[in-house]
């Protein structure tokens, strides 16, 4: 027996997004950042998975796949993005003195802890549980900590 023949495959096309973006690099990514990689154009997923697109392992499209986890794609580029306007900052408030830094313990919705003149709160329940845990210290890469920490401003 013999068998016949099967369709064509089907492919979908992808939108042409322009410029390329800059390529992936071990840093912190936000939810909606675009990198490039062989002219396609990765945007990092929404919260809390976006953590992981800054992490050695999860670079778009490399094997074994889990870059899925953290990256869609959304087109192909081709050249570069041009340059865009100076970037704004948002002010932070000053809180007044530092409150301790950091150390692995149980922390509560609500505490605060200091880092290089910064001042972080511990957040809400489920997710507090996170605030004293080794790889959730604040303002460290790849970002895992924005889960466990808000910025509430500066001290001095």
């Amino acid at each position: 027996g013999s068998i016949g023949p099967t369709s064509a495959p089907s492919f979908d096309e992808l939108d042409d997004v322009g410029g390329c973006p800059d390529v992936w690099s071990a840093q912190t990514y936000d939810q909606g950042d675009l990198v490039s990689f062989m002219n396609l154009v990765f945007e990092c997923t929404e919260d809390p998975l976006s953590s992981h697109c800054g992490q050695a392992g999860y670079e778009p499209n490399t094997a074994p796949g889990a870059w899925m986890i953290a990256w869609t794609v959304v087109g192909h580029c081709s050249g570069s993005i041009g340059p865009t306007s100076a970037p704004s900052f948002d002010e932070l408030d000053d809180v007044g003195g530092c409150p301790d830094v950091w150390s692995a313990q149980t922390y509560d919705q609500g505490d605060l802890v200091s880092f290089m003149n910064l001042v972080f709160e511990c957040t809400e329940d489920p997710l507090s549980s996170h605030c004293g845990q080794a790889g959730y210290e604040p303002n460290t890469a790849p970002g895992a900590w924005m889960i466990a920490w808000t910025v509430l401003g500066h001290c001095s």
